[in-house]
């Protein structure tokens, strides 16, 4: 179903790339879609890399670069909960707290990192909230 989802989406919208996380469960996804559409992009989402995507998520939203429909409700509600937590060896971990989501939150951070990474030409927003 993803598969089917993310090809009829390149199809409709024409995005000149598309963020894939290749770590751990999406390898598969990546891999398949890489041979079957040019513009995916597979990026590995280490420490580093999530804490760089959930800062630019945010520096994004503060500079109102970004504009999330009201009627995104699930993604507002993983938005509100998301917590940057300090573990007992002193590591930073950014995610949901125990029993929450935060796929769309991961989601959009990493659709915002890849856009913010690409020179501004490339770039195009496109707007497909109903």
């Amino acid at each position: 179903k993803q598969v089917e989802f993310i090809e009829k989406l390149v199809d409709i919208l024409g995005p000149s790339s598309v963020a894939i996380d290749k770590t751990g469960m999406g390898i598969p996804l990546y891999d398949f879609l890489s041979k079957r559409l040019p513009q995916v992009e597979g990026i590995t989402i280490t420490a580093n890399v999530k804490e760089a995507m959930i800062q630019t998520l945010h520096n994004a939203m503060q500079n109102r670069k970004l504009t999330i429909p009201a009627d995104a409700t699930e993604l507002i509600n993983q938005l509100r909960v998301f917590q940057r937590v300090q573990t007992k060896t002193g590591h930073i971990k950014y995610e949901a707290p125990e029993g929450q989501h935060d796929d769309y939150v991961l989601s959009l951070a990493l659709a915002v990192y890849t856009a913010m990474k690409k020179p501004p030409i490339q770039a195009k927003i496109v707007s497909f909230w109903k």
